[in-house]
C-alpha cells in the first residue's frame, strides 16, 4: 500500500470519527508520530492536545469542510455541495445512560467476578472444570433420527423486554433438553461496546430478549440454564458470544455444539 493511499485512509478515518462528535477523541501515540510528517494536521485541522502515561494523546479539532461535486449530478445541472448526513442523530440517547449500564472504558480484561476461585485464589474455576470429557459424549447420536425444523412462520415469537417475561423464558429453557443461542454486539458510541440483543430459538418457540432494559437481570435468570451440561447449546461461530456472556452477564456455557467449527473444519479438508 502506498503513503498516498495510507494518508487517505487516515483522513477518510478522521474524518468518520470526528462527524457528529464534539472534535475530540484518543488516538494511538503510534498514529500521531505519523501526523506531522504527513502533513496531516493541516489537511485534518488535527492538534494533539497532550501526552498520556497509557500510551494514548488527546486530540482535538475539526475536519476542514470541502465544497464537492456530487457523482451523477452534473447530467441533471445539479453540481453543487454534498449533502450533509449526520453520523448519528443527537436526540437519540446513548443506551448506556438510557438503561444506567455502568461501562468500564479501560483497555483491560474484564473480571470473572461470578466465578469461584481456587483454593489459594490465585485463579478463576470455570464450571467446566467440574465435568469430565466424557460428560459431553452424545451416545445416542448414533440412534437418533433427525428432526425437522416446522416451517419459519409456525413457531410463535415472543419480544422479551421485561423481567416477568425473562422469567418464563427462563422456566421454558429448563424444560427443554436443546436451544439454540445467538448475540447481537454494538460498538457504536461505545470502546468497548454493548450486548444489545440475544435470540434463543427451542424447537416450539423463538424469543428476542432486550439485552439493554433488561442487562442487569440476564444473568440471574438465565446463569444457571446457561451452564446445565444436560442442556445442549447450539450457536455459529461463538468465539465472540462467548466473551460477551462472559464479560456483561457473568453467564458461561457448559454444552456447546458450535455449528461453525465443523463447517470450518471442512472447508480446510477441501482446501487440501
Amino acid at each position: 500500500m502506498g503513503l498516498h493511499s495510507i494518508r487517505s485512509r487516515i483522513v477518510g478515518v478522521l474524518d468518520w470519527e470526528m462527524a457528529g462528535t464534539d472534535g475530540v477523541f484518543v488516538v494511538s501515540t503510534l498514529g500521531l508520530q505519523q501526523l506531522e510528517g504527513w502533513g496531516l494536521e493541516e489537511e485534518t485541522g488535527v492538534r494533539v492536545v497532550g501526552p498520556d502515561n497509557d500510551g494514548f494523546q488527546l486530540v482535538a479539532g475539526r475536519k476542514k469542510k470541502k465544497e464537492v461535486e456530487v457523482g451523477g449530478r452534473e447530467d441533471r445541472g445539479l453540481v453543487g455541495p454534498k449533502a450533509k448526513v449526520p453520523f448519528h442523530i443527537a436526540t437519540i440517547p446513548r443506551p448506556q445512560d438510557e438503561y444506567k449500564i455502568p461501562v468500564n472504558n479501560s483497555n483491560q480484561p474484564f473480571e470473572h467476578v461470578w466465578l469461584q476461585r481456587s483454593e489459594d485464589g490465585s485463579r478463576f474455576i470455570h464450571p467446566l472444570e467440574n465435568f469430565s470429557v466424557f460428560d459431553f459424549v452424545d451416545t445416542s447420536v448414533g440412534c437418533a433420527e433427525p428432526i425437522k425444523p416446522p416451517p419459519i412462520e409456525c413457531p410463535p415469537f415472543r419480544l422479551v423486554e421485561e423481567v416477568k417475561d425473562l422469567k418464563e423464558l427462563a422456566a421454558k429453557l429448563r424444560g427443554v433438553d436443546e436451544f439454540a443461542v445467538d448475540l447481537e454486539h454494538n460498538q457504536y458510541r461505545s470502546f468497548q461496546g454493548l450486548t444489545c440483543l440475544m435470540q434463543i430459538s427451542t424447537r416450539a418457540e423463538d424469543f428476542v430478549v432486550d439485552t439493554l432494559k433488561l442487562r442487569i437481570h440476564i444473568g440471574p435468570y438465565l446463569r444457571d440454564v446457561f451452564k446445565d451440561p444436560t442442556k445442549k447449546k447450539v450457536m455459529h461461530g461463538a468465539n465472540r458470544d462467548i466473551i460477551w456472556l462472559q464479560r456483561d452477564f457473568g453467564m458461561y456455557i457448559c454444552n456447546l455444539f458450535d455449528t461453525g467449527q465443523p463447517v470450518s473444519g471442512v472447508e480446510f479438508l477441501l482446501s487440501d
